[in-house]
C-alpha cells in the first residue's frame, strides 16, 4: 500500500466512527423521547453537547482524504484521546501515528510531496 492509500483508510476508519456515533446518537435521542414525552427537550440539549465529537470525526475524513495537515492534526489528537480504549482504540492510535507521524507520513504531507506515481 502506498501512504495515500494507509491515508484513506484511516479517512474511512474516522468516518465509520464518526457515522456510527451519529447513528448511536439519533437512535438514543429517540428511544428515550419515545420512553419518556416530557424529557425530550433535555435529550435534545444532551445531544447537541455531544455532536460536535463525531462532526470532527467526518471533519478528520475530509482533511484525511484532500491531504490537509490540519486533518492530520486532528487524526493525531484523535488518536491520544482513544489509546485508552483498549483493544481497538490502541490499535486505531499506533496505525495513526504509524501512518501520519512515520516516514510516509511526513514525506506525504510535506510540501514538496511526490506525485502519485511516486508514493511507492
Amino acid at each position: 500500500m502506498t501512504p495515500r492509500d494507509h491515508n484513506r483508510t484511516l479517512g474511512i476508519i474516522h468516518g465509520l466512527l464518526g457515522a456510527l456515533m451519529l447513528v448511536g446518537l439519533g437512535v438514543g435521542a429517540a428511544s428515550e423521547a419515545l420512553r419518556r414525552p416530557a424529557d425530550a427537550v433535555e435529550r435534545v440539549r444532551w445531544m447537541l453537547y455531544v455532536l460536535p465529537l463525531p462532526t470532527l470525526h467526518l471533519l478528520v475524513l475530509y482533511g484525511l482524504f484532500t491531504v490537509r495537515k490540519w486533518g492530520r492534526m486532528l487524526a493525531l489528537l484523535f488518536s491520544v484521546l482513544y489509546v485508552w480504549l483498549f483493544p481497538l482504540g490502541t490499535l486505531l492510535a499506533v496505525y495513526t501515528w504509524w501512518v501520519l507521524y512515520g516516514e510516509m507520513g511526513r514525506r506525504l504531507y510535506s510540501p514538496y510531496a511526490p506525485s502519485e506515481q511516486n508514493d511507492e
